[in-house]
């Protein structure tokens, strides 16, 4: 059964985000558990250690923040931002990833993690957040829809999972005020002032 986006919204406001922590990381590890046996959502054919989620976590910071939604005072889900590429000139943008607990699908905790990262990159100077979905995840498809997502392109037959090759879209968010500050302006110059100016 399909939630109307009233319920959706009402069962957002009793999402609650805050900075995920290393006591987190068992509930990370089962929900990409369900994620990697169960749904296309990604294409991880393994499990990740605890000692593995401990790495990923510490490379979340500053710009990078990787956040934990409770819904009815339990762990509901997560969402990242991560760098595009290690590549230094793609530190203008991010990629948004969102993973929750089976029971919290279609509660808005995904809706409120999206659009927290989402409003998270604009703030941190990003010239765009890039989300990869699987053509099948319709849910994750309205998800950074609503949140004024593009959809920008596809890459037909990238993968297989489940026992079928899928197509991957491409969503965009794009925040033309912080493209232009890029514009002519050495990439170390424009991150400077952005650190400067979000400091506490």
């Amino acid at each position: 059964m399909t939630r109307s986006p009233a319920a959706t919204a009402a069962a957002a406001t009793d999402v609650v985000l805050r900075p995920l922590t290393a006591a987190d990381l068992p509930d990370v590890q089962a929900a990409l558990r369900h994620a990697v046996h169960h749904t296309d959502a990604t294409l991880d054919y393994r499990e990740k250690s605890l000692d593995e989620l401990g790495a990923w976590l510490t490379a979340h910071h500053g710009r990078y923040p990787a956040l934990a939604a409770d819904a009815g005072g339990r762990f509901a889900g997560y969402g990242t931002l991560s760098p595009f590429s290690a590549r230094k000139g793609y530190l203008a943008s991010a990629e948004l990833s969102v993973y929750l607990s089976p029971d919290a699908q279609g509660r808005g905790v995904g809706s409120a993690l999206c659009t927290r990262l989402t409003k998270e990159a604009e703030r941190a100077g990003m010239s765009t957040v890039v989300a990869f979905i699987s053509s099948d995840n319709e849910a994750s498809r309205r998800m950074v829809l609503r949140n004024g997502y593009r959809h920008e392109g596809v890459l037909r037959k990238i993968g297989y999972k489940r026992g079928h090759l899928i197509d991957l879209d491409i969503y965009q968010h794009t925040f033309p005020r912080n493209c232009a500050r890029y514009d002519g302006t050495p990439l170390d110059d424009v991150l400077a002032r952005i650190t400067e100016e979000t400091s506490p």
